[in-house]
């Protein structure tokens, strides 16, 4: 799955997960006891994430 991240300062980040499991990564995003979380070959800090969504269920500009 091509999934992009939305950073809260703003950037943004494209990854093709294929085992992207968005219960899984919630968990890991509360558990108090990670800082760093990994998706498909990307390592990032929980705290930078703002929003994971599906590429294809972003609306291109018209």
């Amino acid at each position: 799955m091509d999934i992009t991240i939305f950073l809260v300062n703003g950037q943004s980040l494209k990854a093709n997960v294929t085992d992207y499991n968005a219960v899984e990564f919630t968990q890991s995003l509360n558990n108090p006891q990670i800082l760093m979380v990994n998706i498909g070959d990307i390592v990032i800090n929980k705290h930078a994430v703002q929003m994971i969504v599906p590429s294809d269920s972003i609306n291109a500009p018209q």
